[in-house]
């Protein structure tokens, strides 16, 4: 027979038919179904644990309470006092301002009953013909400004942050002697950024009859232009949350920059 023809099974192969299986056995599976008790020795100790476990978890959510809730509450307590104080920006015109130096303003500014902090003496700094001047709130002392100036708003507490920014504004010179005045604030009664731009313009006395419609820069912002006294004034705005981080500030406070550039 050729082994093409060969149908036999190979030497040792089982037969098929003697591998059918033979009835299905199944286990006492009753005790899985009989009520689970507690052995009576063993109650005290798993009595114990379940109040252990119910100490600790009512220990972690009081810590958690106390450190995130209650503290978050006070944190907004403490900034909404800070914005209510009644303390206004009181911000200088800057067409009044042209061709001051530093030394000039700031004595103006401080014979009208403001405590001006120079940022360019804080840094080390000197010069006129260029200036950096900080106005700071009428209820904070130099010091506590300087400071929080110079470790950074965001890194204050913000009950403080909140009462530097809703009562200070920073004025600078940038390109001495040509005129290049820069106005900054915070505005916290503005309600979007197009509102925000048009009480800095009431401010400062720009002439709108002539001015752009609000339109977006490269960065973002939203801003205004125009001209006066043959010079160009930009008044623009964005969310005050994108330039300082501080817990409990309005959604709607706005952070202005007003540019007087000839």
């Amino acid at each position: 027979m050729t082994p093409e023809t060969d149908t036999r099974a190979p030497s040792g192969a089982r037969d098929t038919r003697a591998a059918r299986p033979g009835a299905i056995r199944y286990p006492d599976a009753t005790a899985l179904f009989r009520p689970a008790h507690i052995p009576a020795a063993q109650r005290p100790a798993f009595v114990a644990i379940l109040l252990a476990a119910a100490l600790i978890a009512a220990v972690v959510f009081g810590t958690y309470y106390t450190n995130v809730v209650a503290t978050s509450r006070e944190t907004q307590a403490s900034v909404d006092a800070a914005l209510t104080r009644g303390t206004t920006i009181d911000a200088p015109v800057l067409t009044s301002c042209v061709n001051m130096d530093g030394t000039a303003l700031k004595t103006t500014l401080e014979e009208a009953g403001n405590t001006v902090v120079d940022v360019k003496e804080l840094k080390g700094g000197s010069g006129t013909a260029s200036f950096d001047l900080v106005k700071i709130p009428s209820d904070m002392g130099p010091d506590d400004a300087a400071r929080a100036y110079l470790v950074g708003i965001d890194s204050i507490d913000p009950a403080t942050a909140a009462r530097f920014l809703s009562g200070s504004y920073r004025i600078e010179q940038t390109s001495a002697p040509t005129t290049d005045l820069r106005l900054h604030y915070a505005d916290f009664q503005a309600t979007d950024a197009e509102s925000a731009i048009d009480a800095a313009i009431a401010q400062q006395g720009f002439d709108t009859t002539a001015a752009s419609d609000p339109a977006k820069d490269a960065s973002g912002n939203t801003f205004r232009t125009g001209t006066t006294n043959g010079m160009i004034w930009t008044v623009s705005t964005c969310p005050l949350d994108e330039v300082y981080h501080v817990k409990g500030l309005p959604e709607t406070a706005m952070y202005v920059g007003v540019r007087l550039s000839a």
